[in-house]
C-alpha cells in the first residue's frame, strides 16, 4: 500500500509519528511524509520514508494561498496513486480530505489530535472551522480523536459522522525509551518542570505567578521550562516577554530541547496547566519517566490523572488552584512522591503504549486492503 502521512510540520511527524512510520515501513508499505520542510524532513527519510515539501502555513488566513495548497496536495496526491491518506491536525484535515476527493478518491483516516486556540476562544475562525469540517464530513472513512470530550464535541456539532470515528490514546510512547525514575531525596530544593510550546493556552503565565508565590514561602522550589517557540500560533507568547517573566534565578528556560528524559529525570514533579488538550505527549513523557504530575481538570489532561493517586489537578486559568496543587506535592514526603511516580508509569504502560496506536492503525489498514481484493 502506498501510504501518506499529511501533517503541519516535519517536526510534528517526526516527534510523535516516528514509531509507527517505522511500523509501516516494517509492514513492506510504502510510506510518504508531506509536511512543510524543517530540520526534522531529513530524518523522516532517513527513516525510509519518501518526502514531499508542502507550502502549508499553519497561520495563514490567506484564501488564495490555501486554496493553492489544496491542489498542491492534489497533484502529489495523484502523483503518488496514493491508497491511504492519513491526516493530522486542523488545516490538514480539512485540506487532505478535500484534496484527496479531488484526486484519486484515497482512503482517508483524519486525526483530531486536539481542538486548539479557535475553539477554545470560539470566535469567527471557531465557525468558519466548524463550516469546513460539515463540508468535509463524508469524506473522511474514519476519525480519530484522543479523548471523549473532542468526539462528543465533533459529534453534537455534526462535524463527523459518529459510527466513522473513534478514540486513540495520543500518538503513544514508546514506553522501551523510557525508564522509570525513583526521586532521590533533596532536602536543599524541589524541581518542577514543564515541557511544551511557549503559548498562553498552556498555561504559562498563570505557571510563573504561581511558583513565584510558592517561592516567597519555599525559597527550595525551582521551576525548569523546556520550550518550543510556536510564532505561528495566535496565543504565542513573544521571547522578549517570556525572557522578562522567567528572569528570577530559580526559573531555568531553555528552548528547543530535542531530548526532554534527561531533564525529566532530574525533576520531582511535571506541570501543564493548559486551557484544554488532545492528549499531551509531554505529560505522557513525564510520566513514562515515573513523575508525579499536576495537570489542569481539563478535556485530554483530567483522564491522566488517577483519583489523585499520580498527581493532583488544578482548575484552568486559575493562579489560586494552581498555587495550592503545587504546593500540596511539595509537602508530600519523598516515599508518596516515588509512589505517585510509580502509578504514572504503570498508568502508560496500561493505556498509553505507542504499541495500541499502531495495532489500531495497522487492522484498519487490513480491513482496507482486504476490501479492496
Amino acid at each position: 500500500m502506498r501510504i501518506v502521512l499529511n501533517a503541519n510540520s516535519s517536526w510534528y511527524l517526526y516527534k510523535f509519528r516516528r514509531s509507527s512510520i517505522i511500523a509501516l515501513i516494517n509492514q513492506s508499505h510504502e510510506v510518504f511524509c508531506l509536511a512543510p520542510r524543517d530540520k526534522y524532513s531529513e530524518k523522516l527519510e532517513e527513516l525510509g520514508a519518501k518526502f514531499y515539501d508542502l507550502a502549508l502555513s499553519r497561520s495563514s488566513k490567506n484564501f488564495i494561498k490555501d486554496i493553492m495548497t489544496i491542489f498542491q496536495l492534489k497533484n502529489i496526491l495523484s502523483k503518488i496513486s496514493a491508497d491511504i491518506v492519513i491526516n493530522f491536525t486542523v488545516k490538514n484535515n480539512i485540506y487532505g480530505s478535500l484534496a484527496s476527493m479531488l484526486s484519486s478518491k484515497s482512503y482517508v483516516i483524519n486525526n483530531v489530535t486536539g481542538i486548539g486556540s479557535a475553539f477554545i476562544k470560539n470566535n469567527l475562525t471557531t465557525i468558519i472551522i466548524k463550516l469546513l469540517y460539515r463540508i468535509i464530513k463524508k469524506i473522511p472513512s474514519h476519525t480519530y480523536f484522543q479523548n471523549e470530550d473532542d468526539q462528543e464535541l465533533f459529534i453534537k456539532n455534526g462535524l463527523v459522522n459518529n459510527d466513522k470515528c473513534s478514540i486513540l490514546p495520543g500518538s503513544g510512547i514508546d514506553i522501551e525509551s523510557y525508564q522509570s525514575v525513583i526521586l532521590a531525596p533533596d532536602k536543599n530544593k524541589f524541581i518542577f518542570i514543564f515541557v511544551g510550546r511557549l503559548i498562553a493556552d498552556k498555561g504559562i503565565e498563570e505557571l510563573l505567578k504561581a511558583i513565584k508565590l510558592l517561592h516567597q514561602e519555599l525559597s527550595k522550589v525551582e521551576l525548569v521550562i523546556l520550550g518550543l517557540v510556536d510564532e505561528d500560533n495566535p496565543s504565542s507568547i513573544p521571547k522578549y516577554e517570556l525572557e522578562n517573566m522567567t528572569s528570577d534565578k530559580f526559573i531555568t528556560l531553555h528552548y528547543d530541547i530535542e531530548d526532554v528524559r534527561h531533564f525529566l529525570a532530574k525533576s520531582h514533579c511535571f506541570v501543564l496547566p493548559s486551557y484544554r488538550e488532545g492528549t499531551p505527549r509531554s505529560a505522557l513523557e513525564a510520566m513514562a519517566i515515573g513523575l508525579p504530575v499536576i495537570l489542569s481538570d481539563v478535556p485530554g489532561c483530567r483522564k491522566l490523572i488517577a483519583d489523585s493517586k499520580n498527581g493532583f489537578s488544578c482548575e484552568a486559568n486559575s493562579v489560586k488552584s494552581l498555587y495550592s496543587a503545587l504546593k500540596k506535592i511539595v509537602n508530600l514526603s519523598s516515599e508518596e512522591l516515588n509512589l505517585m511516580g510509580l502509578r504514572s508509569r504503570d498508568i502508560i504502560e496500561q493505556s498509553f503504549s505507542d504499541k495500541i496506536i499502531i495495532t489500531d492503525l495497522l487492522n484498519r489498514i487490513s480491513l482496507f486492503e482486504q476490501n479492496v481484493k
